[in-house]
């Protein structure tokens, strides 16, 4: 299944000329993944960025999208990719958008008819990943229907069966880049693994499945006592650098792990997290700190060693936390995230102490995040269920900025690039901009 959209030039020429126009450009400009550039929703690119707008103001173009979805846009240059699932036609695709007035560029994917669970949907849509892009190529999770590889004329280079994805809340990993490898959590559920491909071929260079959880009824979160509550991982994975190597880290249910990115050999584990996370993990100054799913554990450890790290790494642990479903920012010396009732939070990250916890206030009624914030200089932008676009500033002092409805569900991250603000709702893919740019 390929479609390509209506354009002036003929494909091939404008593949080159874009190709061209990204050798002038900085990989700082672009948003190559679901969490940018930094992999850690951050931007430091020189360009200022609207703090408000609304449906006709500071709007650079609106495109509507065949049916709901909660991935990130990755963007690269002029291109513009989303992943896309149609349940009328059974479709899992990757969209490209032209940036300069959102055009469709090119459709491809797809067509997967077996069953698969997932969260009430439309709240949590198939393909609910983010692409990631290295500039040459695009890179997707289609959840059961596997991993796909296209390059920016749409063409399919190669595609990988994982295997069947079968649990209550759906998937929602996204892909990260490394070296000659694509890695993805390819879960949750039982058979959920952290799975590493070749790049160019798509060929499984080494897989960890998923640990064993043995918890049960003593978990701590929101479903303490009870041995059947939800056990699922929805964990992008970061890398990190140590003194003297690189490490990949993965929250697994229960359990942290530090992976030897190029081999996937396991360098050390820490058990002790929740069975239920959603949040990637955030590193600062050789410390990483897990925010734990549904009111459980959120905990700060210190990266590096070898073996089981349970008893020596712990910097500190706060039992009873927030739901945390985004995940967080770090700006200085302080950790910000939202939750699902809606609230702001600041939090230390020396002692893990709550600075400030304070209500996001929107128009709409719907105040839960799903979607994770980002940051620019000292501004978080984090989105609500409700469309509204909530502007924060990063401080040990609260203050909210600018409440900025779209007025469309949205459950996705926005990407940040050039100074255009880029939001992905249910209904349509928004561009922001300043007008005074135009």
């Amino acid at each position: 299944m390929r479609i390509l959209g209506k354009m002036n030039l003929p494909l091939s020429k404008l593949i080159l000329a874009m190709t061209l126009l990204s050798l002038l450009t900085t990989q700082a400009a672009n948003w190559p993944s679901w969490r940018g550039p930094n992999n850690d929703g951050t931007v430091k690119d020189g360009f200022d960025y609207p703090t408000t707008w609304d449906k006709e103001t500071n709007i650079r173009w609106r495109v509507p999208l065949p049916a709901e979805g909660n991935s990130t846009p990755a963007i690269w240059n002029d291109f513009i990719f989303i992943t896309q699932s149609e349940p009328k036609t059974n479709e899992r695709s990757t969209l490209c958008f032209r940036r300069s007035d959102g055009k469709l560029h090119w459709k491809s994917g797809v067509t997967y008819t077996e069953s698969e669970q997932t969260w009430q949907r439309p709240l949590n849509p198939y393909c609910s990943g983010s692409p990631v892009t290295d500039g040459k190529h695009v890179y997707a999770s289609y959840s059961s229907a596997g991993m796909i590889c296209h390059d920016f004329s749409g063409k399919e280079i190669w595609r990988r069966d994982l295997g069947k994805i079968d649990h209550q809340f759906g998937n929602g990993t996204s892909p990260i880049l490394h070296g000659e490898h694509v890695i993805i959590y390819h879960g949750p559920g039982d058979n959920g693994a952290l799975v590493a491909l070749d790049k160019a071929t798509g060929e499984i260079a080494w897989k960890i499945e998923r640990p064993a959880p043995t918890q049960g009824a003593a978990r701590k979160d929101n479903f303490r006592g009870n041995a059947n509550g939800a056990i699922s991982s929805y964990v992008t994975p970061i890398i990190v650098n140590t003194t003297n190597r690189q490490e990949l880290i993965m929250g697994f249910p229960e359990q942290i792990m530090g992976i030897n990115p190029a081999s996937g050999s396991e360098l050390w584990r820490f058990k002790g997290i929740n069975p239920l996370l959603y949040a990637s993990p955030n590193q600062h100054q050789g410390n990483l700190i897990f925010l734990g799913g549904y009111g459980g554990p959120s905990l700060s450890i210190r990266s590096g060693g070898s073996n089981d790290v349970s008893e020596t790494h712990l910097n500190w642990r706060n039992d009873r936390a927030s739901s945390h479903l985004p995940s967080a920012i770090i700006h200085e010396d302080h950790l910000y995230t939202f939750t699902m009732n809606g609230m702001a939070e600041c939090i230390e990250l020396n002692s893990g102490t709550l600075v400030w916890q304070e209500r996001a206030r929107g128009k709409g009624k719907d105040t839960a995040f799903w979607g994770s914030p980002v940051l620019t200089g000292d501004k978080l932008i984090c989105m609500n269920r409700s469309g509204d676009a909530l502007v924060i500033k990063a401080s040990p002092t609260f203050q909210q900025i600018a409440a900025n409805s779209m007025g469309e569900v949205c459950n996705a991250t926005p990407a940040l690039s050039n100074g255009q603000i880029f939001i992905r709702t249910h209904e349509a893919l928004w561009c922001v901009e300043t007008e005074k740019a135009l």
